[in-house]
């Protein structure tokens, strides 16, 4: 189970990684090579916490249990809250914001165009764009069920996390949101749901 305030997601830095020769690449040090598994594996393991929330959250609104829906979004923002001030500490390595092979092939990053991963690695937002793009589901699922008020939510967190990264300073984070914020909005006219617009 995820801890609501991250603990279980441990900083790549604290990671002793078993040794694995077999996939070093030239000119790269056994050691830095082993360190770059083991945030790689970590990044694995944050998508998978973020996701297996997500699920909770939309499985628990398509039996109508807003309550629980509710919580799995309260949970995702509690981890975002954690993890910016942890990334505003500079607990985290530089690789950690690159994203691993293992990362890349999971559904939401492959189906990013080139451009738009690049943007995310300079930027380093990827953890940001993923509670984010969780919180797009929810709003879209919530949505398409007729409830306004747990659409509402996915996008009063939305905006949540911006205000976050505006009083953190950090202004790639802060853009990230905004994008999402339109994107909700895009979705609502574009299916005519004009009172979860109103709401």
């Amino acid at each position: 189970k995820v801890h609501p305030e991250g603990k279980g997601l441990a900083a790549p830095s604290a990671l002793d990684p078993a040794p694995n020769d077999r996939r070093i690449p030239p000119g790269t040090t056994l050691r830095q090579k082993l360190k770059n598994m083991a945030v790689h594996r970590r990044q694995v393991d944050w998508v998978e916490a973020i996701e297996l929330l997500a699920d909770i959250g939309l499985s628990t609104l398509k039996q109508k249990d807003k309550e629980s829906a509710n919580n799995s979004m309260l949970s995702l923002y509690t981890i975002a809250c954690w993890y910016v001030s942890a990334k505003r500490a500079e607990v985290f390595p530089s690789a950690w914001f690159k994203l691993g092979s293992k990362l890349k092939a999971r559904s939401d990053f492959s189906a990013l165009s080139d451009i738009t991963v690049e943007g995310i690695v300079q930027q380093r937002t990827w953890v940001e764009w993923k509670i984010l793009r969780s919180y797009q589901l929810l709003f879209e699922t919530a949505a398409s069920l007729n409830s306004p008020q747990v659409a509402g939510l996915a996008a009063f967190y939305t905006r949540k996390l911006g205000e976050l990264a505006a009083e953190n300073g950090d202004l790639h984070s802060l853009e990230v949101s905004v994008k999402f914020l339109n994107t909700f909005i895009r979705y609502l006219i574009n299916n005519k749901m004009i009172r979860t617009l109103s709401g």
